[in-house]
């Protein structure tokens, strides 16, 4: 019978050696050794080609690899009858090897699981010992020997995007299908790298209740994790409605039955999604007998003791006390009792640790709740989903809006052919439909209903996101909410890049004593420090963030040449024309010019065209009204002569990207523009472009480029190469890619 041991392993080079070492001194040593390495540097390699080792090495670098995915990696580097299993901090006996095999052979068995014992190094990890593992073997993934054949069936190899649980899932995916499996009555495998302290133990216990949260095991406790909550909601939730007088008034008693109902329904609705109709039994009637002893407690002194204080069957703070209960039993079971029943010894758990320790257990169970809860509410079909994406190079864009928003077009849209040139895919995953753009943004429409829902759909998509993703984010996640789901993705590790291209930080400042603007104010800086990196689209967002300049990259609004080239040869129209493109938000800035414009248009046959303003703002400019049309906005932008862009001079404005700027100038259309912000970095005043500071300058300079020719000539020409060297997709895209690698690595 012939072995290949597989270790993966990332970042873990003392540990490593530790356990290779053990390999090494196996009574039955394995046929070859497979490591799947993912760390970053050389550590372990440089280690394997130091050292003359008579066992074959097969050695794979990859840049990034979960356990469940670096396992699958090496077991298609495999070659013999039988598959091991390590991890870089499991150290086996010396006999496992043969142990396991004589096991499987006598047995006929298929698969032999391995039995770890947990051990420890200080009094800490002996404490989260006892609350944890005790001294008891477990039956784990690291230690295990199976036949190789196994995995011709694909459905038996490892979920390769979790960080967590795969492992567990593994097995019990193994079990159900009926092979013949077992174990050894003895340790073959110790584990000595349990966390440190506590806050190493916090932070592992949290990011693997969300871990776990996103594969299908340890149903039964999140189960439980679920009817604590309900039952806590149950006791809490309607003596908190109803302890206001003026609330009593207009809820009747049986209002408490409704919120146990609607409680009830939600823990059905539940249920049915998660389609386990094997554990649906077994789940329904544990729910239902939590809640109605939820009921029963609530209503003890009301249906027992009938409000009767002099009652013997009364009991004031009845609700109190059954939950000081709970939380004094939690201590007990988790301090004496488990440790009890896993071997921890007598002698350490008395006379004060066993209250530590359960204080410790209990703390722990805390640090879970969010992730065992997020476990239980998420149906099973959706986790299924999450399981069966492929392990690959993900780049998410969560933009606000789609196609027809400028900013996903030309800050996501335009790089996406460079990104999947360069192995990676690109997912888009708008906050709001085209549809609800054109209403909102075009009309003025907002439905409400649609706004919930691409909220909760954004939501669920992402605490479903996996780790290989990186995120581009345009401004937030959610607008007008704190930062809390940028918050999750730095909790579980996934990287995100958030693209500013406006000013949206300054949306709040006008009221900052207000609690709730105060909170978003502060979201952005805290999303900045959450953040992997920040696509800074002027130097005002570099400025106004400098603190946090290590992760500010300057990526400029651009344009793909290629695509405005071809509208460069069109016929102008043939009255002198000037041009504003916009959205209904922004008609406001024109107001600026608008006597002007009329003045141009009466004294000199001057036409202006307005392509997607507000026109009910704009009642008194004489112009022609174009409604924005992706399909044709460049045609009409190229025909015309002049090109503007008013601005007030605010810091919202200070935060504006010249985007209108860099169209006009892609198409070789002179322009003008207030002096305001990055307006006055890409305009050198007569030279590329022209300035307004006033009326007065604004109906001057459009006349003069009317009638000056090889003048008009020469802003046009400088213009078109300004985008050329600073602000055209063909500058830019390698720099991005620069940008994403370096983040991805």
């Amino acid at each position: 019978m012939t072995i290949s041991l597989i270790i993966p392993t990332k970042n873990d080079y003392k540990e490593f050696k530790v356990t290779f070492l053990n390999v090494l001194k196996q009574t039955l040593p394995p046929d070859e050794i497979i490591i799947v390495d993912s760390s970053n540097n050389n550590s372990i390699k440089n280690f394997i080609n130091e050292n003359n080792i008579d066992i074959p090495i097969k050695y794979k670098k990859v840049n990034f690899a979960f356990p469940g995915k670096a396992r699958n990696i090496g077991i298609s580097m495999a070659s013999k009858e039988f598959i091991a299993f390590l991890d870089a901090k499991t150290i086996p006996e010396k006999f496992w090897l043969e142990d396991s095999i004589k096991k499987i052979k006598d047995g006929d068995f298929d698969i032999c699981f391995g039995n770890t014992k947990f051990l420890y190094k200080n009094y800490f990890q002996k404490l989260l010992r006892a609350t944890s593992y005790g001294s008891i073997l477990h039956i784990t993934t690291p230690g295990t020997i199976i036949k190789r054949n196994i995995f011709q069936n694909k459905n038996y190899l490892f979920i390769e995007n979790v960080k967590a649980g795969e492992d567990i899932e593994w097995r019990e995916r193994l079990i159900d299908a009926n092979f013949k499996v077992t174990n050894l009555n003895h340790i073959t495998i110790k584990y000595n790298s349990l966390p440190v302290n506590i806050v190493e133990a916090s932070k592992k216990y949290f990011l693997y209740s969300l871990d776990t949260a996103f594969v299908d095991v340890q149903k039964n406790i999140k189960f439980i994790y679920l009817s604590i909550l309900l039952f806590f909601l149950i006791l809490t939730i309607p003596k908190s409605i109803l302890q206001f007088d003026y609330i009593q008034q207009y809820i009747h008693n049986s209002f408490k039955f409704y919120i146990i109902s609607f409680l009830f329904f939600l823990t059905i609705y539940i249920i049915l999604l998660s389609f386990w109709p094997k554990k649906f039994k077994s789940i329904f009637f544990n729910i239902i007998i939590t809640i109605l002893l939820g009921y029963f407690i609530y209503n003890w002194n009301g249906n027992i003791a009938f409000w009767v204080e002099n009652s013997l069957f009364y009991i004031p703070h009845i609700s109190k006390i059954f939950i000081s209960l709970i939380l004094v039993s939690s201590i007990t079971i988790r301090g004496l009792i488990l440790p009890i029943s896993r071997n921890i010894k007598k002698i350490f758990l008395f006379p004060f640790n066993w209250i530590i320790i359960g204080l410790l257990g209990l703390f722990l169970d805390l640090i879970k709740v969010p992730g065992y809860l997020t476990g239980s509410l998420i149906p099973s079909f959706l986790i299924k989903i999450n399981e069966n994406k492929k392990n690959e190079n993900n780049i998410v864009f969560f933009t606000k809006y789609e196609i027809k928003s400028a900013s996903y077009r030309y800050r996501f849209l335009a790089f996406k052919p460079s990104l999947i040139k360069n192995n990676f895919k690109v997912v888009d995953q708008p906050l709001f439909s085209d549809n609800f753009f054109e209403e909102k943004i075009l009309k003025g429409n907002l439905n409400y209903f649609h706004v919930i829902y691409s909220y909760i759909s954004r939501i669920i998509y992402i605490i479903t996101l996996r780790k290989t993703s990186i995120a581009i984010v345009h401004i937030e996640l959610l607008p007008f909410f704190p930062n809390f789901l940028e918050l999750y993705l730095k909790l579980r590790k996934i990287p995100f890049i958030i693209d500013l291209d406006d000013a949206v930080y300054h949306r709040f400042e006008k009221n900052p004593f207000r609690i709730g603007n105060y909170l978003i104010t502060k979201k952005f800086n805290n999303m900045i420090k959450l953040s992997s990196a920040v696509f800074c689209g002027n130097n005002y967002h570099l400025n106004y963030f400098n603190k946090f300049k290590n992760k500010l990259f300057y990526l400029p609004t651009v344009t793909d040449l290629s695509i405005y080239n071809n509208y460069l040869n069109y016929n102008k129209y043939e009255k002198f024309t000037v041009v504003w493109i916009g959205t209904p938000s922004t008609t406001f800035y024109l107001k600026m010019v608008t006597n002007i414009l009329n003045k141009l248009t009466i004294d000199h046959n001057i036409n202006v065209i307005i392509i997607g303003s507000k026109v009910s703002e704009l009642k008194d400019l004489n112009c022609k009204f174009i409604n924005w049309d992706l399909s044709n906005e460049l045609e009409y932008l190229t025909k015309s002569h002049v090109g503007i862009m008013p601005l007030y001079d605010t810091k919202w404005e200070k935060g504006k990207c010249g985007f209108k700027i860099i169209q006009y100038m892609s198409l070789k259309i002179p322009v003008i523009a207030s002096p305001v912000g990055v307006n006055k970095e890409i305009i050198k005043d007569n030279t590329n472009g022209l300035l307004a500071n006033n009326d007065q300058e604004w109906y001057d300079k459009i006349l003069y480029l009317k009638n000056n020719k090889d003048f008009y000539n020469k802003i046009s020409k400088e213009g078109y190469k300004t985008v050329e060297e600073k602000f055209s997709l063909q500058k830019w895209k390698s720099s991005y890619i620069d940008y994403i690698n370096t983040i991805a690595k």
